[in-house]
């Protein structure tokens, strides 16, 4: 019982790790976490499908692609679609933004939210 609880320690440590690097984990830091259960080949494989399923990918984040529904994947390109239209401000019409805002400028305030 007590490898199973190893096992699952490290399985979770393994995802946060994930998390903080945008969902990806390389093969090594894969291996290296369960080096000292000595998995063989196969359940190394369960380990690596295991991962994917939960949108982890394994040396480079995962493809949205690969586990959005086809309604998801199409609120996200309108998603990024109305974003490209946003305006881009450079650094001091953003500072002039903040300044009127400030001041008490509603569309200035309604402009300097859309820029963030």
């Amino acid at each position: 019982m007590e490898r199973e609880q190893i096992f699952a320690r490290k399985l979770e440590a393994l995802r946060k790790l994930a998390v903080q690097q945008g969902n990806c984990v390389t093969d090594g830091q894969v291996r290296d976490t369960f080096s000292e259960l000595e998995l063989n080949e196969e359940q190394y494989k369960l380990v690596f499908d295991y991962l994917v399923q939960n949108r982890i990918g394994i040396g480079s984040p995962a493809d949205p692609d690969d586990y959005l529904t086809e309604r998801e994947l199409g609120y996200l390109e309108n998603y990024l679609e109305d974003i490209s239209m946003l305006k881009v401000y450079s650094g001091g019409e953003l500072e002039a933004l903040t300044l009127s805002a400030m001041a008490g400028d509603i569309p200035a305030k309604r402009s300097l939210t859309e820029a963030y």
